[in-house]
């Protein structure tokens, strides 16, 4: 029961770094930082694992998007298969199904309205903080704000 609630808080810990991370790297646009936001998500894959080996049963929770994230995906395979580029579309297909394991990964893990609300008010608060902190450097005349 503990190693559940010790995975649970792991994975939620890793969904609130993936919310607070981007913005504060300027939105995690260079390459080390996408890996960083991958690895991540790999991380929190591997634990969600974990706890459902620990739990000792698999439960799914469908949602109205997962046709549409797998015919996406699908068309990813096709695309890659057939692909000029080749190296391109591969690395293209990663981010596909990484963002793909992301949104499966947060979808299974607020199951509750006390999570949902967590979560909801955890990107409130970082939003928030960005907001005043744009205002403040703006307000000092900085030329470029967050």
């Amino acid at each position: 029961m503990y190693a559940k609630k010790l995975c649970n808080v792991l994975i939620e810990l890793g969904i609130i770094s993936l919310i607070i991370f981007p913005p504060v790297v300027f939105g995690a646009v260079q390459l080390l930082h996408v890996t960083y936001i991958h690895a991540i998500i790999l991380g929190i894959g591997i634990i969600w694992v974990l706890k459902t080996f620990i739990k000792g049963s698999f439960t799914y929770i469908p949602t109205p998007l997962d046709l549409p994230i797998l015919l996406f995906l699908i068309l990813g395979i096709v695309n890659l298969l057939t692909s000029t580029y080749a190296h391109n579309t591969l690395r293209e297909f990663y981010l596909i199904v990484n963002y793909g394991l992301l949104y499966f990964l947060v979808v299974q893990q607020l199951k509750t309205v006390r999570r949902i609300i967590g979560l909801a008010f955890i990107i409130i608060l970082v939003g928030s903080g960005e907001s005043l902190f744009s205002l403040f450097q703006y307000l000092r005349g900085a030329k470029t704000v967050l």
